[in-house]
């Protein structure tokens, strides 16, 4: 279940199908997340936690309205 502000909410099928039509690979096809901060929860060891992504992106095809 997917629920934002101004959408939602959104079962699994819907949120895919809404967000597969953004293309984001296309419009940004040398992106890198540059994920790192990973740590165990102390309490929950089979839970890891993501502090920081850094994303870079840069735009190298226009995109479409």
């Amino acid at each position: 279940m997917f629920c934002a502000p101004v959408i939602g909410p959104l079962g699994k099928d819907e949120f895919l199908a809404a967000f597969s039509s953004f293309k984001l690979q296309e419009g940004f096809p040398d992106a890198s997340a540059n994920f790192h901060y990973f740590r165990v929860d102390p309490f929950q060891p089979n839970r890891v936690w993501l502090g920081l992504c850094r994303c870079r992106a840069p735009q190298c095809t226009p995109t479409k309205p």
